[in-house]
């Protein structure tokens, strides 16, 4: 399993919801151009990583999730790689271990590159968009057919 998961563009994280602390995988930080030392453990440090158009979307759905309003964290969001640039990702998780009074401890997850798929997806609504227009201007020929 090890292997398949280090050779799929996927990092694991598992995160101590009371003090803050989480903890990457290798995979995880060489996703983002990482090596292992770069790397801190706090989930402050974690959220400068995150796109500001996209920090506060992050949190309340963590945060949703904590408060037990979704049965597990799904987000797509963008992070800061190393040399600065931006990767898309898919973040899942779910919060594994609870205290007595249903407060998170512990979180456990992963980030999935969907950088090629998310650009892939805009090149075909583009396309999509192209198609649609030039429809649109020259309706004389295009004919309808009806199946």
């Amino acid at each position: 399993m090890v292997l398949a998961i280090a050779g799929s563009g996927t990092g694991i994280w598992d995160r101590n919801a009371v003090t803050g602390e989480i903890h990457y995988s290798t995979g995880w930080k060489a996703m983002l151009g990482y090596a292992e030392h770069e790397v801190g453990n706090r989930i402050e440090e974690s959220y400068r990583r995150v796109h500001p158009a996209d920090l506060d979307y992050v949190k309340a759905t963590i945060q949703a999730h904590f408060d037990q309003r979704t049965d597990a964290y799904e987000v797509e969001h963008r992070l800061r790689c190393r040399d600065g640039s931006y990767k898309w990702v898919c973040s899942r998780g779910k919060v594994v271990e609870r205290d007595e009074a249903g407060n998170p401890l512990r979180m456990i997850g992963t980030t999935t590159d969907i950088t090629a798929m998310r650009a892939m997806s805009e090149q075909v609504k583009q396309t999509a968009e192209l198609m649609t227009d030039l429809t649109n201007e020259i309706p004389g020929m295009v004919l309808p057919v009806p199946p």
